[in-house]
């Protein structure tokens, strides 16, 4: 006798459907998270795969970061591309989430790391990294520093940077993001005639394209 204690009545139900007819009927994504999940412990690849067309045909704001990481957990690249593609192009709504600002912050690393991800600003980064750090600061605060080395300096305003950025005590308790600051200062305060490497580049989402006119002789 083997107890699969952990399957619902409905959802065997489900399960018996697929089983004896090769289809079943999914009508919410709970129904279709619980299917995948159990299809992948029954070893049931085409009930998979029914569950995971259900999955990618209703990725939303509120369910985009889950099912990226249900999707991680089960090793399903197509399901994770299209989550992490979405929440890419929707970062700025995404971060806004209770499911973002509870990530770990390995996992907030990651997704600031990222070129791809869509803001107005790379002040929305920094702002994020506070947002996260306030969640709860007594416990978090230690990881502002690891979080901080991905918010692109010198993609952020004199201004911003003077009223916003020096001003933080986050910052200013930290010698080395202090120093990374008076780095981002000395080139943006940069002679235009100076050429100096940028440190990192914008993001792909703040690229501005630039048209050169030459005139040409007779």
């Amino acid at each position: 006798v083997i107890r699969l204690e952990m399957i619902l009545e409905s959802q065997m139900a489900d399960i018996l459907e697929f089983i004896y007819t090769g289809s079943v009927q999914i009508s919410t994504q709970e129904n279709a998270e619980n299917l995948f999940q159990l299809a992948d412990y029954l070893l049931l690849p085409n009930l998979k795969a029914i569950a995971e067309k259900y999955l990618k045909e209703h990725v939303n704001l509120f369910n985009c970061l889950p099912m990226y990481y249900l999707a991680k957990k089960y090793s399903v690249q197509d399901l994770m591309n299209i989550c992490q593609k979405f929440i890419h192009s929707n970062f700025s709504s995404v971060v806004e989430s209770d499911d973002f600002i509870k990530l770990s912050s390995h996992e907030v690393e990651k997704w600031i790391f990222s070129d791809e991800i869509v803001i107005d600003a790379e002040e929305n980064v920094f702002e994020l990294v506070l947002r996260w750090i306030d969640y709860d600061k007594s416990q978090r605060r230690v990881k502002f520093r690891d979080l901080f080395r991905h918010v692109r300096l010198t993609c952020i305003s004199r201004d911003y940077m003077a009223s916003n950025v020096v001003a933080n005590d986050l910052v200013t308790e930290d010698g080395e993001c202090l120093e990374s600051v008076f780095h981002a200062e000395i080139w943006l305060g940069r002679s235009t005639d100076c050429y100096v490497p940028r440190p990192h580049p914008p993001r792909r989402a703040l690229e501005r394209g630039v048209i050169v006119v030459t005139e040409c002789g007779p």
